[in-house]
């Protein structure tokens, strides 16, 4: 065996030996690369669900229900008759009071043409004149009063449980049904002063549902309180947004999200992928296989994200996963990323 080939072999095992120990080194990490993406500032909120028209209506007379004229859940256009309460005798009464109204206006026509031939005073003229008046406005009052007694729907909607039966007797101010315009609602809710110069008509706004499904609804703002209240320092927010599928209700409890100022494109990365620590905020940078302690700068977080400010650059590879076992330097290989 000549020199030569003893001193090949040394080199290869060595080489060997060298390379199965930088494997055994390897760190086994998730990275991802990092991308420049849309972004808009945002703040939550919580709010409360109400329909943009919706009432709870209530009886005008005492008597007793006649007829209920819908069925509970059912959608009811405007004008439509909901409850009768009564309405037989007050019927009746209309019915005299027009009677009398044309009696009267007969005599007034009468009375006219007697005036105008020189027959009568002008005393009894005006007589007849005032008495065709106040039957007129005793039939105006009848009618009045009949259709307090007939409830109709004030705006197109759904009619909730009717509170009341056939055959009960109700008084002045008894509630009779809830009824709601659920394909478009709105939304009240408030937002540190701060953001007075910030939002504006308009912005969108993302409305998240409590639900199983988290379902999640988008709207606009549509009004703006003209001032701050002096005692909590918050601001008045009113949103509006469509219901089509009517799955949303009044009184739902949901977080809001407002997006406000321009669009930007920025650099972000998850949460997770930051290292903090008593000297600030780094991120584990993939460079030539090695883990990198690069410093960064934070700056708002949305959803599971964080805008890196400065320390990064589009095309960069950081460490999502797998950071705690890693020192500045160490040799990486990526398993996802």
């Amino acid at each position: 065996m000549n020199k030569f080939f003893i001193f090949s072999l040394i080199v290869l095992l060595t080489a060997c030996g060298s390379k199965a120990e930088q494997g055994a080194n390897l760190t086994a990490v998730d990275a991802l690369t990092v991308q420049a993406q849309p972004w808009r500032a945002s703040t939550q909120a919580t709010a409360t669900v109400m329909a943009e028209s919706g009432a709870i209506l209530k009886s005008e007379v005492m008597g007793r229900v006649t007829d209920v004229a819908f069925h509970p859940g059912a959608s009811v256009s405007k004008d439509q008759l909901l409850f009768a309460i009564n309405p037989a005798q007050l019927a009746a009464k209309l019915k005299m009071s027009q009677a009398m109204a044309e009696l009267e206006q007969a005599n007034y026509r009468r009375a006219l043409t007697l005036y105008s031939q020189q027959v009568i005073s002008k005393a009894d003229f005006d007589r007849a004149k005032s008495s065709a008046r106040n039957d007129a406005a005793a039939v105006e009052a009848a009618q009045a009063a009949l259709d307090q007694a007939l409830v109709h729907a004030p705006f197109a909607g759904v009619v909730g449980l009717n509170l009341v039966q056939q055959g009960d007797y109700v008084n002045v101010g008894q509630a009779l049904v809830s009824l709601q315009q659920l394909d478009r609602l709105r939304l009240d809710f408030t937002v540190a002063e701060q953001y007075c110069d910030q939002i504006k008509m308009g912005d969108r706004v993302t409305i998240s549902q409590r639900d199983l499904d988290h379902h999640q609804y988008q709207g606009t703002v549509s009004a703006i309180d003209n001032a701050i209240d002096v005692n909590t320092r918050l601001l008045a927010l009113r949103a509006t947004l469509t219901n089509i599928d009517q799955r949303l209700l009044p009184g739902a409890y949901v977080d809001v999200t407002v997006f406000y100022g321009p669009k930007q494109s920025v650099l972000a990365v998850p949460q997770i992928a930051v290292v903090s620590s008593a000297d600030g905020d780094s991120v584990f940078k993939i460079i030539k296989g090695h883990a990198v302690l690069t410093p960064v700068v934070l700056g708002a977080r949305f959803a599971d994200q964080v805008i890196v400010v400065k320390g990064l650059k589009t095309g960069d590879q950081v460490v999502t996963a797998g950071q705690l076992k890693l020192y500045d330097g160490a040799l990486v290989s990526v398993t996802h990323g």
